[in-house]
């Protein structure tokens, strides 16, 4: 009986070393040959890195790379096992992704993803069938594979291989493996690799997930976050030879032949019945919870490790956002292997901070035993208002924004006299709508809650609260439920009674209808009728008035405040939409969205 043995690997990777990834790579394909490999699949851009941006399109970088490559396959030569990798050429029509294959020191080109190269490109080699141990190599494209359809089912080779960077966003990982198990289940094998750990998490986290599937079954799987490492399954080529017999002659009995002359009339109706969740950016069920917060730590583990920082400086307020950050560092620090003691609160308060919150920040930071620190601003700010002229009394922004900035440079100046980085941690609830304070707390050296808006992190802290009692903290469960339950402010004017003044929701409206607003469109580009009637089905508890006011905030706000987007600090996307100038979101600071308003404006106009 024939298998053959067919390995996923992920090395550790150092983005644009490619004489170290070359090793890296070189390491664990005898690695895999002492396992008796017969083929090793790695990530596109195992070579170079794939977040390497525009030095892809470099002439330099990717002579290297085929170099390296060249490099790679000489000195595997003695290994009875072929390693397909994919690495960037540039040709005259532009920057194209090749994958290749390397084996007993020869290299061959499989396939490529962009544009197509001339045949006279100094870096393009002609395109080549390869097969091998019986089983034909067909590199597809994830778009191709996603859409695959019975009919081309029959035309693919026997072994897929796909090999292509994703982010990492919760659920993707469930739905990779459904989807695996569906492509082949009809008598084919898939092995799939996304990113090597190590790649930029500037403004999103790779997936570092690996699947071996034969016959609807998943062999092997590497999750995400479990580092380097590699998989491996053997495949039955005659199990999959007999499926595939089964599933055709099933194809060739059900196929129905369709009348040309006969026209079909589908109908579409308006339903009634449809009803969308209130929360869209929740996940299913924890696990979900959990891989977004894992997406957050590994984004924030790889900025540390990229910097060799050790040290961490969040500003907790005793509020929602700076609570989950904190959480986030926990998880980081321990995946880590680092002295929690690395993770300095502080805790900054000032005219508006009301005495709740600033005792919710200094149970916290006890809980955990963290490095805790409480700074009064009071009498530096006074000193500031003096200097710039601002009134006794005065509440103006000028007023509010001096707090936010002034904590901004405490932390940046504390991080550089001790070393570290400065935690950020604004939601993207607060990105969309602007509510940040320009070169305040809009900016860190990393933001850990970028894409994470309000309605998720409410369920995250509520998640982490669970964790911790069912490990017996009761006392931590209570005091993170307790920041749950605060309303969300940023405590910039003065309280009333010893009472949070200044509530965000009174403000500008619920977040959850924010979010909800949000969701349908940044994610699908829905325009304001739509996102109205999909909110009317969604919240019973508000009218199509108070919808109405408060979508007009939203896109108000929204496009009003995108030039605090395009100067927003890195941060990992972990949720469905990022609104990151660098990829998530591209956007003029001074577009105007006057369209949006009136059609808006129209809508209200008409509930009168």
């Amino acid at each position: 009986m024939e298998l053959f043995r067919l390995a996923c690997g992920l090395p550790k990777i150092r983005l644009g070393r490619m004489d170290r990834n070359r090793q890296a790579m070189e390491e664990m394909a005898r690695a895999m040959a002492k396992e008796e490999v017969d083929l090793a699949l790695f990530p596109e851009g195992s070579l170079t890195g794939h977040s390497i941006g525009d030095l892809s399109g470099q002439e330099f970088f990717c002579q290297r790379a085929w170099e390296e490559a060249e490099t790679l396959a000489d000195r595997t030569r003695d290994l009875d096992l072929a390693l397909v990798f994919a690495l960037p050429l540039i040709s005259g029509a532009g920057t194209y992704w090749a994958t290749v294959l390397a084996y007993q020191g020869d290299l061959d080109v499989l396939g490529k993803r962009g544009p197509e190269p001339p045949e006279e490109s100094p870096f393009f080699l002609e395109e080549t069938g390869y097969t091998f141990k019986s089983l034909s190599l067909a590199p597809l494209s994830d778009d191709q594979v996603t859409r695959l359809s019975p009919g081309r089912i029959l035309e693919v080779t026997d072994l897929l291989l796909l090999s292509q960077a994703r982010p990492f966003l919760p659920g993707k990982a469930k739905d990779r493996r459904k989807a695996l198990e569906v492509l082949t289940g009809d008598g084919l094998a898939l092995a799939m690799v996304s990113a090597c750990p190590g790649e930029s998490t500037t403004d999103g986290v790779f997936s570092t997930q690996a699947l071996i599937a034969e016959n609807g079954h998943i062999l092997a799987e590497k999750k995400e976050g479990e580092g380097e490492g590699f998989i491996f399954a053997d495949l039955d080529p005659f199990l999959m030879k007999k499926t595939r017999e089964r599933f055709r002659s099933r194809l060739l009995m059900s196929r129905v032949q369709p009348d040309p002359e006969e026209e079909m009339d589908l109908p579409f109706h308006r339903s009634t019945r449809r009803i969308y969740p209130k929360t869209p950016f929740l996940p299913e069920d924890e696990e979900g919870l959990e891989e977004t917060l894992t997406i957050q730590a590994l984004g924030l583990a790889q900025r540390m490790s990229a910097i060799g920082a050790e040290d961490v400086w969040i500003g907790i307020s005793g509020g929602l956002d700076s609570t989950l950050a904190l959480l986030v560092a926990l998880r980081t620090f321990d995946r880590l292997g680092l002295d929690r003691k690395g993770i300095h609160a502080v805790s900054m308060p000032a005219f508006g901070s009301s005495e709740k919150t600033k005792e919710n920040a200094r149970k916290l930071a006890r809980s955990l035993d963290l490095d805790f620190q409480e700074i009064d601003l009071e009498e530096v700010l006074r000193v500031h208002f003096r200097d710039i002229g601002l009134e006794e009394g005065d509440r103006s922004l000028a007023f509010e924004n001096a707090q936010a900035r002034e904590r901004t440079q405490i932390l940046f100046d504390l991080a550089n006299l001790h070393g570290g980085l400065v935690l950020g941690t604004g939601d993207l609830s607060e990105i969309a709508l602007g509510w940040a304070t320009y070169n305040g707390d809009h900016m860190s050296s990393y933001g850990v809650n970028a894409s994470v808006p309000k309605t998720l992190a409410r369920a995250l802290v509520r998640y982490e609260a669970d964790g911790f009692r069912e490990k017996g903290r009761e006392k931590l469960a209570r005091i993170l439920l307790d920041v749950v339950e605060t309303p969300v402010s940023p405590e910039l004017l003065p309280p009333k009674d010893g009472e949070i003044a200044q509530k965000t929701e009174e403000i500008i409206g619920p977040y959850e209808l924010h979010d909800f607003f949000l969701y349908y469109f940044a994610l699908y580009g829905a325009g304001p009728r739509r996102i109205l009637d999909y909110a009317d089905r969604a919240f019973e508890e508000y009218s199509r008035k108070e919808i109405l006011a408060c979508l007009r905030i939203f896109y108000d706000r929204f496009f009003k405040n995108q030039f605090k987007r395009s100067a927003m600090p890195d941060g990992p996307q972990a949720s469905p939409i990022s609104l990151s100038p660098r990829g998530g979101w591209a956007m003029a600071s001074d577009l105007d969205g006057r369209a949006y308003l009136d059609e808006v404006d129209a809508l209200i106009e008409g509930e009168k």
